[in-house]
């Protein structure tokens, strides 16, 4: 009976596996386009934050500073989703198999996850931008 059932779900097991990747796949992008868009958002403020550091800011402040302004973004970023999930699950429960669109498992857990590897990718820049040197920081540009 085991051999027969594992023939009878082996292509729902390879469709799963499937999805499973997709799902750590674009887990990965998420990852790389906050780390590349708070990145970003650190360098064009390279000379803010050696101004800052200049007038006796700690790094300690810096560092909080970026963090706080990508939670911002990771948050605002995360409730917009949500937001959008909710109403594409409601538009499209019909073509759904179970009677509830909106499961809360998912709609908790997966931002979770997103929000924790978010502010991970912003740890790094974060922790660069207190780093700065003022006198590099104010000869850039």
């Amino acid at each position: 009976m085991r051999d027969r059932m594992g023939v009878a779900l082996f292509s729902s097991r390879i469709a799963a596996g499937i999805l499973g990747l997709f799902g750590v796949l674009g887990l990965l992008l998420s990852t790389i386009g906050t780390y590349g868009v708070i990145a970003h958002v650190v360098s064009r403020q390279t000379r803010e934050i050696g101004i800052r550091m200049a007038l006796g800011a700690r790094p300690a402040g810096v560092l909080r500073g970026v963090l706080g302004n990508g939670a911002r973004l990771v948050l605002t970023g995360t409730v917009t989703g949500i937001v959008m999930a909710i109403v594409v699950a409601l538009v499209v429960r019909h073509l759904l198999y179970t009677p509830r669109p909106v499961d809360l498992v998912t709609f908790t857990v997966i931002p979770l996850v997103l929000i924790v590897v978010a502010l991970f990718a912003t740890a790094v820049p974060a922790r660069r931008a207190a780093r700065i040197d003022p006198v590099l920081a104010l000869k850039s540009d």
